[in-house]
């Protein structure tokens, strides 16, 4: 099964304001097939910049209500793929109820912070890769949460052409 839910994708430059929170950017939302195996952007990704200032704003943030919604389908952890998997939040999560976790981000800083979290866990790959370059396995359950809107709208059908083939059948 697979399951999508896209928060509120953003054009335009994101910058983060004293408070360390998100702004700047138009808001869009995605049109999403009546299947909804189909997915498409209104506007340009979006790029974020000063990301040392964005992981610090998040740090310590509990997993994403999506990621504990997934797992509720799950009977025993599995392989789970994180793109876009930032400092780690719902990475983390994944590994202490026993998953094995490939996380995938561009950012080799937020990879880095994420093994500061974990350590050498041996339930955990990493990857410094745009999501749109990085090759994964076939797993029970893919998150790829509030990443996708920083995929380009040209590289997008692809992409989630691979997502869908990624999700092994019968997972969830």
């Amino acid at each position: 099964r697979l399951l999508l839910r896209l928060i509120e994708p953003t054009s335009g430059s994101v910058k983060l304001n004293g408070a360390g929170q998100v702004t700047g950017g138009d808001s869009s939302l995605p049109t999403i097939s009546d299947d909804g195996t189909e997915v498409s952007f209104l506007s340009a990704a979006t790029n974020v910049t000063e990301w040392s200032a964005y992981y610090d704003a998040v740090r310590d943030r509990p997993p994403h209500e999506t990621v504990l919604e997934a797992l509720e389908s799950f009977a025993e952890p599995g392989l789970a793929v994180d793109l876009g998997c930032g400092d780690g939040r719902d990475t983390v999560e994944l590994l202490r109820r026993g998953w094995h976790v490939v996380a995938i981000d561009a950012e080799a800083e937020a990879i880095e912070r994420l093994r500061a979290r974990v350590g050498d866990s041996p339930a955990l790959e990493t990857e410094v890769a745009r999501f749109e370059d990085a090759r994964w396995p076939c797993a029970e359950l893919l998150n790829a949460g509030f990443s996708l809107p920083f995929c380009h709208p040209d590289r997008f059908d692809d992409l989630w052409r691979r997502i869908h083939a990624s999700v092994r059948p019968g997972s969830g």
